[in-house]
C-alpha cells in the first residue's frame, strides 16, 4: 500500500508546476529522509517557486544530504530561491551551514543578506561575528538590523566592539536594536 509520501513524492514529478508544488509542500510537513533524494532531484524544477518550496522542505527535513543539495541552490538565478535556502540552512544548522550562511552575506541580494545574518544569529556560532560585524557596513538598514540582533544574540568581546558601531548608525532601528542587546548584555548605554 502506498504512503502519502510516497503519492508526494510520486508527484514531484508530473507535467503541473502547482501539482508539484504542492507535493513539495506537502512532504515539507510529512517527508522524511526518504523524500530527500526526489526532493533534490526536484531543486532543478523549471519553475521558481517549485524549487523555493523544495528548498523549504529539504530546511524542514534536514540532515547532511539536505544542506549539500542546498549548496547548488545557494547559485539559483532566483533571488528569492536562495533565500528560500538560506532560512532553510539556518533551520538546520550546524558548522557547513554556517560556512554557506557566511558566505551569503555577500549575496547580490538585500533579503538573502539579511536572512542569512538573522539564520547565523538564531544558530549562535561565534565564527560568525567577524562576518557579522562587517555586514554592518551593508547599505540596506534591515540587513545592519539584522546583523546587529545577530551579534547580541551570540555576544562576547568582539561582538560587543560591533554592537558599540552600531550605536551610530545612520538608521534609528539600528541604533536602538544595538543598544537594546547592549542592555541585554548587561552594558549601559548611556553617554
Amino acid at each position: 500500500m502506498r504512503t502519502a509520501e510516497d503519492v508526494h513524492i510520486a508527484e514531484l514529478r508530473v507535467p503541473n508546476w502547482t501539482v508539484r508544488w504542492h507535493a513539495a509542500k506537502a512532504l515539507s510537513v510529512i517527508g522524511g529522509q526518504r523524500a530527500v533524494g526526489p526532493l533534490i532531484a526536484a531543486l532543478s524544477d523549471t519553475d521558481v517557486w517549485v524549487r523555493w518550496e523544495v528548498a523549504h522542505a529539504l530546511g524542514n527535513i534536514g540532515g547532511t544530504r539536505a544542506i549539500e543539495a542546498l549548496i547548488s541552490v545557494m547559485r539559483d538565478p532566483d533571488s528569492w530561491v536562495r533565500w528560500e535556502a538560506t532560512r532553510a540552512l539556518g533551520n538546520i544548522g550546524g558548522a557547513r551551514a554556517v560556512e554557506l550562511l557566511l558566505a551569503a552575506l555577500s549575496d547580490t541580494e538585500a533579503q538573502v543578506r539579511w536572512e542569512a545574518a538573522r539564520a547565523l544569529g538564531n544558530i549562535g556560532d561565534a565564527r560568525a561575528v567577524d562576518a557579522l560585524a562587517i555586514a554592518l557596513r551593508d547599505p540596506e538598514e534591515r540587513v545592519r538590523w539584522e546583523a546587529v540582533r545577530a551579534l547580541g544574540g551570540i555576544g562576547g568581546p568582539r561582538a560587543v566592539a560591533a554592537l558599540i558601531v552600531a550605536l551610530h548608525d545612520p538608521d534609528d532601528r539600528v541604533q536602538s536594536e544595538a543598544a537594546q542587546a547592549l542592555q541585554n548584555m548587561g552594558y549601559s548605554t548611556a553617554e
